[in-house]
């Protein structure tokens, strides 16, 4: 059970630290220099969709990973868990979070790191599913977790392809429009939100 507790742990520091790089990003934005506009007195360029956007997905994807990461460390793991891995992917996705929080209306560096992150998070997917696949147990409860992870590669793939090709054309739309909905997906079936569901990862 320490093995569990080892990445609940990592994960809440690390996403304390994604809260952190947001809030420091914010207030060194208010207090920037060379304004080219005065909007309620504030210092610093008017953010761009893409700023705002990115903004807003680093905050709500930090905010389910860190409720599905306790929901799932607070039971045993089955035989296909790996510490070292766990704690690789879990420290790289959250510091690519920080990474990108700390990016922040500073063009497209920001956006950039957070398809990174999903990258990140469709090879974690990966490698999870791959593991499960060569894992003995075929309990149903073991069936069901390497289809959801099969699930995942899809995705966390297509957040990533958004992502990719909003930065390609220009233009948040299709990142707003295909994240946003993903992570509505993401979050009812994994029962990010639920008090009935352990959690997904």
């Amino acid at each position: 059970m320490v093995s569990v507790k080892i990445p609940q742990i990592l994960a809440g520091a690390l996403g304390a630290a994604v809260y952190t790089c947001l809030a420091q990003r914010a207030g060194a934005y208010i207090l920037e220099p060379n304004t080219t506009a005065d909007l309620l007195h504030w210092k610093g360029a008017v953010p761009s969709a893409f700023d705002w956007a990115t903004l807003v997905f680093v905050l709500i994807w930090n905010t389910k990973n860190l409720v599905d990461d306790f929901k799932a460390f607070e039971h045993p793991p089955d035989t296909a868990f790996h510490l070292l891995w766990t704690i690789f992917f879990s420290a790289l996705s959250y510091t690519l979070l920080a990474l990108a929080a700390s990016s922040a209306f500073r063009g497209p560096a920001a956006t950039q790191i957070l398809f990174l992150y999903f990258c990140t998070l469709t090879a974690w997917s990966f490698f999870s599913w791959m593991r499960r696949c060569r894992s003995t147990d075929r309990s149903p409860e073991a069936v069901a977790k390497l289809h959801r992870r099969g699930r995942w590669i899809i995705i966390k793939a297509a957040c990533a392809g958004a992502v990719a090709g909003s930065l390609f054309v220009g233009s948040p739309i299709l990142m707003i429009v295909v994240v946003g909905v993903i992570y509505i997906y993401d979050c009812r079936d994994c029962g990010t939100y639920s008090t009935d569901n352990p959690g997904g990862i």
